[in-house]
């Protein structure tokens, strides 16, 4: 076959891979299309071109690929069972500057294999968010002490620390490292902006 040959045969192709494309047949329908024609391709080929008629790049399929091989060795990662207990300090207004206010989330996860032992503690991490909440506070808004500033006075009833978890459950493939022990987090808008841990 000559070079002018291939030329009109590849266009052939091409407009009933884009007709077919857009008409949204499946990519076997289509193979089957340009077979009956004798105008058939590599199958390979054939989804490469549909796929960039789609607006997709060739690395699309190796990202999904590789997606799929770290599921499989997500799946492969002893989990251990451990208890989970959380605390949280909900939305507290704070002002970094003049009518710039954030709203900030302080949060504290405790986890232990021993479930008794997250109860005995209770009142302890309570403790232990508000103080790292109003460390937290202190380091970057100035202020003393968390319940000191007036917004927090203001809305405590509506904002105010809630034991939002009993100790439940849960599977952790970090349950070793984090059994007996607290994650600390302090959140805006969804984003994490701080975060630090320690043991009980």
């Amino acid at each position: 076959m000559n070079k002018q040959n291939k030329l009109s045969k590849r266009r052939k192709q091409l407009k009933i891979i884009r007709s077919s494309v857009l008409a949204g047949k499946t990519g076997k329908e289509i193979l089957k299309e340009l077979r009956s024609q004798k105008l058939g391709m590599r199958t390979q080929t054939l989804y490469d071109e549909i796929r960039s008629y789609k607006g997709l790049k060739p690395s699309d399929k190796k990202v999904k690929k590789k997606t799929k091989q770290q599921k499989l060795r997500v799946q492969d990662i002893d989990f251990d069972i451990i208890y989970r207990m959380s605390f949280i300090i909900r939305d507290v207004p704070l002002h970094s500057r003049v009518l710039a206010r954030n709203y900030l989330g302080f949060r504290l996860t405790a986890f232990s294999y021993d479930k008794k032992y997250l109860e005995q503690n209770e009142k302890y991490l309570a403790g232990k968010l508000l103080e790292l909440a109003s460390k937290y506070c202190a380091t970057r808004y100035g202020l003393k002490d968390i319940t000191e500033n007036e917004n927090w006075v203001r809305y405590r009833t509506k904002y105010d620390m809630t034991n939002i978890e009993n100790p439940v459950e849960v599977a952790f493939n970090e349950a070793k490292r984090y059994n007996n022990r607290w994650i600390f987090r302090v959140e805006k808008d969804g984003v994490e902006q701080y975060n630090d841990e320690g043991s009980f």
